[in-house]
């Protein structure tokens, strides 16, 4: 059991990089948004760009997410329930504060309405932090039915999925059931991924470009014809799973190559970079609309560049510091409360 737990948590470091990727990906999709919004003359291929990753950055992330939920859980119920709940329910909490505070000061500096608290936190997450509501959500489900057999939690998202896509239009409910599939399917990868991996190496690579175009190809032309609730679409998640094979192909390949440890690097750090990065962009654009009228493609990049760097300026901070770990995991908490007790002891002796 122990010796097919190391298999099963095996680092592969184009994982890795494959995370950073699509964490970039959501960064540059969103910074086109948000400076968009404030600036005119955008290039139009930008916009397309952003647009036609949009069906392959969340799946990444999603699927990734659930690729080590068989060897969490094997850990115990408790161990995996405080584990979520220091690194995943904790920040969703904090940035849901740092958000709902941002658009307090929207709505004082601006007039925009600003948000409902509490149903921002229990029921419709601000903006980006609906990935990490999400998953809180996955990693429950998967305790129920990925800790008995992996192949129940896929089965579970197929009829889940399938019973938003038929039966609702309410756009929450069938996004958390279209990525409930990703999540599943990378649980079910995970646990036997020594297999999963060997299977990806094995596909010929004339097959994986093949597949790897045609799904770009399908979501690169029809992304900015089809409705929201279309993006959910069965057409789409066959894009993203076709692409899968080309895509890890690739990423094998960067992972030789001297920008891997900046991707890995990101990968590794990958929740400080994203739940920071949309606060940032919130808020910059309206600043820099004030005081700056120049080429909006030039400030774009720059832009991007900046968030990039202070967001993992901040991640890494994270690591070495108690104070900015305490904006991404409970665990710190432990420790200041320590210090206190300590000088509390030392200042009554």
């Amino acid at each position: 059991m122990s010796q097919t737990l190391n298999q099963r948590t095996k680092r592969y470091h184009w994982m890795d990089a494959l995370r950073g990727l699509a964490v970039f990906f959501v960064i540059f999709a969103h910074g086109i948004v948000t400076i968009d919004a404030k600036f005119e003359g955008l290039w139009p291929f930008l916009q397309f760009l952003g647009d036609s990753f949009k069906p392959f950055r969340m799946p990444i992330l999603m699927l990734l997410s659930g690729l080590l939920v068989v060897g969490s859980i094997a850990k115990g119920g408790k161990r995996y329930f405080t584990g979520k709940a220091h690194h995943i329910l904790y920040p969703y909490i904090v940035w849901t504060v740092v958000m709902f505070a941002l658009s307090i000061a929207r709505e004082i500096l601006l007039g925009k309405e600003s948000w409902d608290f509490f149903d921002t936190l229990l029921l419709n997450p601000a903006a980006h932090l609906w990935f990490i509501y999400n998953i809180m959500v996955y990693y429950a489900i998967a305790f129920l039915t990925v800790r008995y057999r992996p192949w129940l939690g896929i089965a579970f998202a197929l009829v889940f999925y399938a019973i938003t896509l038929l039966f609702t239009e309410n756009y929450l409910l069938q996004r958390l059931g279209f990525y409930c599939v990703f999540f599943m399917t990378g649980a079910l990868a995970g646990a036997q991924l020594p297999k999963a991996v060997a299977f990806l190496e094995q596909v010929n690579k004339w097959v994986a470009t093949a597949l790897f175009i045609a799904g770009y190809a399908y979501c690169a032309f029809y992304i900015e014809e089809s409705k929201e609730l279309e993006q959910f679409g069965i057409g789409f998640m066959i894009a993203f799973f076709a692409i899968i094979p080309g895509f890890s192909k690739l990423m094998m390949a960067v992972s030789k190559t001297r920008i891997s440890p900046a991707l890995e690097w990101v990968g590794r750090d990958s929740l400080p970079i994203y739940v920071l990065h949309f606060p940032l962009m919130y808020a910059l654009p309206v600043l820099l609309s004030r005081v700056y009228h120049g080429d909006p493609n030039l400030l774009f990049f720059v832009y991007i560049v900046s968030i990039l760097a202070v967001c993992m300026l901040v991640a890494y901070l994270a690591r070495k510091t108690l104070f900015f770990s305490l904006f991404f995991n409970s665990k710190g908490w432990s420790k200041v409360f320590n210090r206190r007790k300590t000088k509390t002891s030392e200042a009554m002796s």
